[in-house]
């Protein structure tokens, strides 16, 4: 089984309103690293799972990492520049 994730900072990230974006990035990177250095480390690499229906303990919690990542830009990122629309993954 994996190891649990320590999560250091659970606060919302900085919301990206389409301007500056220099500045959001630095946020960005920093509320990354806040979480937890492996959250950030899995945006800087890609990985793939060798076997998608019996991951590894190390790809197990490079999957949870990379979730917590997506979830984080998620919540920085209106729908708009997401590119796709809630509707479009409910199917």
């Amino acid at each position: 089984m994996a190891q649990s994730l320590h999560i250091n900072n659970t606060k919302k990230a900085r919301y990206f309103d389409g301007t500056n974006y220099a500045y959001w990035k630095v946020k960005m990177t920093v509320h990354l690293k806040s979480i937890n250095r492996e959250v950030w480390k899995v945006t800087k690499t890609k990985f793939k799972v060798a076997n998608e229906n019996a991951p590894t303990p190390v790809e197990e919690k490079m999957l949870q990492c990379n979730d917590i990542a997506i979830s984080a830009l998620h919540e920085a990122l209106s729908d708009n520049m997401i590119g796709y629309r809630y509707e479009s993954v409910q199917g």
